[in-house]
């Protein structure tokens, strides 16, 4: 019994009913987006990535410009930050700007991460980007609480209280550190304490940096910036708003008073007012079982299979290849290098050479030899792709 031979529609990768789902609600919104615009390629829900990364880069010129004004102790920063940041009105503008920039980069990365989800696009050589991402996603929410840590006023005093908690219930230290903050209260002598926080908020920032070129590593061509409209349009938005709703203050902490009222940033401080009502514990639960969750996905199987299983990979008919290199030149994702031929009875000096451990499946290295058809994805005949 002969067996029925590949068709292009193999090429296609199961989709699982969930994903399936999830793209049907992002379609929901991506779609009226697109004709409110006019134009798919500026949809900013293709190009959440590059918009977090630029994001990412104005929270940083906003934090290296607030830091020329910054002073460490608990009544310096604070006293900083009142005087020096939020008097005048271009550093008090800055200050907002990298507070509300912080909040959209998390947004957005949350939007990008969605995507991927749903996309799938997790597994095989995006193992690495998808792991990674969760990481940056967790050490940006670090990043954004110690911060806010930095200006020692009612909000910061709230943050402390629920981190000595932590450390009581998960760790010996929660002693030493309320012996530091107690001594470096009563001696007035707090520089070093902010300075260290000052360097693990800013070892933070750094980090993600690091993980950004891990998670970019697997790219053969990395886009660094959206389309300039979307530069123009975050960047104006960001300053429109930090001028009509600027950071403002708080009361400075006093650890002999309880703070009545504190806004809190529902981005990066959500877990606070949840702690107060008694449901931390179900709260923490469901965050680690989420993470757990996304983090195990690139190694699933469904049905007894991987889907990374079901994804053809990239195959060179060698015969056909003419050495012109357009595939390698159009492969995003670095699957195809050129090398000398060592074959006397071909014509041409080149040969594609296809690495299936770089290759995500996506076809495009196919339409790049549509002359030649020396590119195929599994077993299918390259011709019928063209019929």
């Amino acid at each position: 019994m002969q067996s029925t031979p590949p068709t292009p529609e193999s090429w296609l990768p199961r989709r699982r009913k969930w994903s399936r789902l999830l793209e049907k609600i992002a379609l929901g919104i991506e779609k009226p987006t697109n004709r409110l615009i006019g134009n798919y390629h500026l949809n900013p829900f293709y190009h959440t990535g590059v918009i977090a990364l630029f994001l990412f880069i104005v929270v940083g010129l906003t934090g290296i410009y607030l830091y020329l004004f910054f002073q460490y102790g608990f009544e310096a920063s604070y006293n900083a930050v009142q005087t020096r940041i939020e008097a005048p009105i271009l550093a008090r503008t800055v200050r907002a700007v990298h507070r509300y920039a912080s909040d959209a980069l998390v947004v957005t990365v949350l939007l990008h991460a969605f995507r991927t989800l749903f996309m799938e696009n997790f597994r095989g050589p995006r193992r690495l980007a998808w792991l990674t991402g969760i990481f940056m996603t967790f050490i940006l929410w670090l990043a954004g609480i110690t911060g806010y840590w930095l200006i020692w006023d009612t909000r910061s005093q709230v943050i402390n209280d629920h981190f000595v908690d932590f450390l009581q219930q998960v760790t010996p230290f929660a002693d030493d550190y309320v012996f530091a903050l107690t001594r470096a209260r009563v001696t007035g002598n707090s520089w070093q304490l902010v300075f260290i926080g000052f360097l693990v908020h800013l070892g933070l920032f750094l980090i993600v940096a690091i993980f950004f070129w891990l998670h970019t590593r697997h790219l053969k061509r990395i886009r660094l910036f959206p389309p300039a409209v979307w530069m123009a349009g975050a960047g104006g938005v960001l300053v429109v708003i930090a001028l009509l709703f600027p950071a403002g203050m708080l009361p400075i902490a006093d650890a002999a008073l309880l703070p009545s009222t504190v806004r809190l940033d529902p981005i990066y401080l959500y877990y606070l007012p949840v702690e107060s009502w008694g449901w931390a514990g179900l709260l923490w639960a469901f965050m680690w079982a989420v993470t757990a969750l996304v983090v195990a996905l690139p190694w699933t199987k469904w049905r007894g299979r991987s889907a990374e299983s079901t994804q053809p990979l990239v195959k060179v008919l060698n015969d056909k290849c003419t050495g012109c290199a357009k595939c390698a030149n159009d492969c995003p994702y670095g699957a195809l290098t050129m090398v000398e031929r060592n074959d006397e009875n071909s014509k041409f000096d080149m040969l594609a050479v296809a690495d299936p451990s770089r290759c995500v499946g996506c076809g495009i290295c196919v339409g790049s030899c549509d002359e030649f058809l020396a590119i195929t994805l599994g077993d299918v005949a390259p011709d019928s792709t063209w019929e």
